[in-house]
């Protein structure tokens, strides 16, 4: 007499189904970006603006703090070694900065 399949679920030898179990987290969870709680409405006063806007402000904001960078690295470089060290020190200032405004996303491209 042949078994009744239906009782234990899916048939012998087959795979079980994959089923979508939904969120892996609450919703309440949801990581809320760069910026905190309350913040975010006093940025939208501050600064009126949205979207591509909004990143183009801030990738300027972030080019001139790897110039600022670069200037203090050649006012150092002057200190240590002269002409050279400024030189070196601007170029390394500002590689260096720039890369890692690039790496932690303040700068997107």
């Amino acid at each position: 007499m042949p078994r009744n399949h239906h009782q234990r679920g899916r048939r012998p030898g087959r795979r079980p189904p994959a089923h979508f179990k939904g969120y892996s987290r609450k919703p309440d969870t949801r990581p809320q970006g760069f910026t905190p709680p309350g913040w975010r409405q006093v940025a939208n006063v501050v600064l009126p603006f949205h979207g591509s806007a909004k990143r183009q402000f801030f990738n300027e904001v972030g080019d001139w703090v790897a110039v600022v960078a670069g200037l203090v690295g050649a006012v150092l470089g002057w200190s240590a070694l002269g002409v050279i060290g400024a030189i070196g020190g601007l170029i390394a200032g500002v590689s260096l900065c720039g890369q890692a405004m690039e790496e932690s996303r303040h700068i997107r491209r």
